[in-house]
């Protein structure tokens, strides 16, 4: 992803506690005389047998964690000149191999997986760059192209704008996520354009807004904006069903365009049903969606910002996050690139994603991952509009023919987002749309391209005993480290537990138990007979 300029790969190391509704995806099941017959008996029982949630440093278990966990090493290919590289969470060496390729590993060695790792890199030039990076094999030729349209002045004649401002209060992001949350939201109100309206919406267990519709950015209404914020305090679940439909439950103000700003840890375990609501209410609206923290929900917050034709940004409140936040504050901007189409000329094109091209906003960029079949030089177009106005850009690539490179990366990116878009389509399907088709054509991309999926995995088989007593194992939850930055609320009372199974494992639970207690019923009943 690109943000603000600067290329972000992410590697998370952690994952924090996911919230989940209380009694979310659990099916009634079947009761049993020996269970007196009640379904609420049988769901409390599943739910019983569910590890407990792993013993967490900082909390417990401070002394035993090991620091240097985990060691990371990257082979960057910019496709463009690399012309700085950072990262902000931890310390890093860089080895220039050439313009475009750099080494880049962690300067202590290793380190503490308590928080997850991201890298910033930057490519030169001011002009329109295009990059592609292609590959050609027995299984076809593959192709991710980037594309950065020259910087666009800012515009000052736009449409006023109803910022929906959502912000989670729920207990997880006690401590530092909160406090930048209240930061970035005292910038943003400032930085709000005369004609624009605004609305603030905190949820947790449930959704409460400042007021009962949108208010005029007027200096008064601000400052109780900004005082309402000032008092919110961190407590509860993450219900965001209920700030989804808070936020999108009244019809926009008339004459302006509505940006939706979702500002989270994204704590949340149940993010196939906030998607699919999130798609069906939002309307027109633009949706920007601000991950707070330290090992934030990325998949989840990039979803939305996808669907929402907006983007995702996070922020890093372990670190000095003022100037991000005001940064993020200041760029709720409209889409300066919209309408894009790509007329890919006679390279043949097909199978690429995204098939829905987002808008484009300053500071971002475009990102396509395709098949080939014809290799050489070839023209495409871009086209769009700017200020409404149509626009095209002529692009030149040349792609080449097979080789014998093992390894490339790019036939694997190709595969890992079709996957993707593949699982959308399933999560928010039409019902004449066949589940198993989907499911097969995953399936297939797994073993093919040997990627971990919902219905594939990595078996290792060894021969080697390691444990030559197992009977006398003792068996002991493996501590993890306390998430940076977040306090001991987290991972409290007020969610039922990361450690949660899928649903249908729980509501496979409740089938066992009950079929074992009608088993029991039946052999007493034999016994009595006989």
């Amino acid at each position: 992803a690109k943000v603000d300029g600067q290329y972000e790969l992410v590697l998370p190391s952690i994952v924090g506690p996911r919230y989940q509704p209380a009694g979310a995806g659990i099916a009634p099941a079947p009761t049993s005389p020996s269970l007196s017959g009640s379904t609420e008996k049988l769901g409390k029982w599943a739910l019983e047998q569910l590890p407990a949630y792993p013993e967490v440093a900082g909390l417990t278990m401070s002394n035993t964690i090991e620091k240097d966990r985990v060691s990371i090493n990257i082979n960057l290919d910019g496709g463009l000149p690399i012309t700085a590289v950072t990262s902000a969470t931890h310390a890093i060496t860089e080895e220039k191999q050439s313009k475009t390729k750099s080494l880049i590993h962690l300067a202590e060695g290793r380190t503490i997986d308590n928080k997850d790792f991201v890298l910033r890199y930057t490519l030169g030039g001011s002009e329109m760059q295009v990059g592609m990076l292609a590959h050609k094999d027995s299984r076809g030729g593959f192709f991710s192209l980037q594309l950065e349209p020259p910087a666009t002045p800012a515009i000052k004649d736009i449409t006023p704008r109803e910022m929906v401002f959502v912000l989670d209060t729920s207990g997880s992001m006690s401590g530092e996520p909160i406090e930048a949350s209240k930061l970035f939201m005292k910038h943003a109100l400032k930085s709000m354009r005369a004609g624009d309206f605004f609305r603030i919406i905190r949820f947790s267990n449930n959704a409460e807004e400042f007021t009962s519709g949108p208010v005029p950015a007027t200096t008064e209404n601000i400052e109780k904006g900004q005082a309402y914020v000032a008092s919110l305090t961190a407590d509860g679940g993450t219900e965001a069903p209920t700030a989804i439909d808070q936020a999108f439950g009244i019809a926009p103000k008339d004459g302006t365009l509505r940006i939706v700003v979702f500002l989270t840890d994204g704590y949340i375990g149940n993010e196939a049903s906030v998607l699919s609501l999130t798609s069906k209410k939002m309307g027109d609206a633009r949706i920007f969606a601000l991950g707070v923290g330290t090992s934030v929900n990325r998949y989840l917050l990039e979803e939305m910002g996808r669907i929402g034709k907006g983007y995702a940004r996070f922020i890093d409140p372990t670190e000095k996050a003022d100037d991000v936040v005001i940064q993020l504050a200041n760029k709720l901007e409209s889409p300066v690139l919209t309408d894009i189409s790509i007329d890919w000329g006679d390279m043949k094109a097909r199978e690429f994603t995204p098939v829905r091209i987002p808008d484009l906003f300053a500071g971002s960029s475009i990102h396509i991952q395709g098949k080939y079949a014809q290799s050489g030089k070839h023209t495409i177009t871009l086209h769009g509009r700017v200020n409404g106005a149509k626009a095209s850009l002529p692009i030149t690539v040349d792609l080449p023919d097979a080789n014998g490179e093992k390894d490339n990366p790019i036939p694997v990116i190709w595969a890992r987002t079709q996957i993707a878009e593949a699982m959308r389509l399933l999560n928010n399907r039409a019902p004449e749309l066949p589940e198993d088709s989907i499911k097969l054509k995953v399936i297939n991309l797994g073993l093919d391209f040997s990627l971990v999926t919902r219905w594939t995995s990595f078996v290792a088989v060894s021969d080697k005993i390691v444990n030559a007593n197992p009977e006398s194992a003792e068996q002991k939850n493996v501590p993890l480290p306390l998430v940076a930055g977040v306090t001991a609320k987290a991972y409290g009372q007020s969610f039922t537990g990361a450690s949660v199974p899928e649903p249908s494992t729980i509501a496979g639970m409740i089938i066992l138990a009950a079929m074992a207690g009608l088993l029991m019923y039946r052999k007493q009943r034999m016994v009595s007979l006989s």
